[in-house]
């Protein structure tokens, strides 16, 4: 293979790479139509979207796989942003 096409090659895999989304998983409590440890691939269920809607801190526990073990220490820290975020849903869902 010539270096032009290896070149050509290498620069598709990149773009490919960088068009594609990171899947990610919320940590937060389940509630009706939505489930804890649930991964999404192509966007959110129109439940969590609304949800977010309803209680923006949800966002903070919709984390991408990457950084999904930080994410569960912060979790386990009760003085975290995500700490709190998770009883904030918890109070507003159960």
């Amino acid at each position: 293979m010539s270096k032009k096409r290896t070149s050509a090659a290498a620069a598709e895999t990149i773009n490919t790479a960088q068009n594609e989304v990171e899947a990610v998983m919320y940590i937060g409590p389940s509630f009706k139509g939505v489930t804890s440890r649930t991964i999404f691939r192509n966007g959110l269920t129109p439940q969590l979207e609304e949800a977010v809607g309803k209680t923006p801190a949800i966002k903070l526990l919709i984390v991408p796989i990457s950084k999904l073990a930080k994410a569960q220490l912060e979790l386990a820290d009760k003085s975290s942003a995500r700490a709190t975020a998770y009883a904030v849903a918890l109070k507003a869902y159960t």
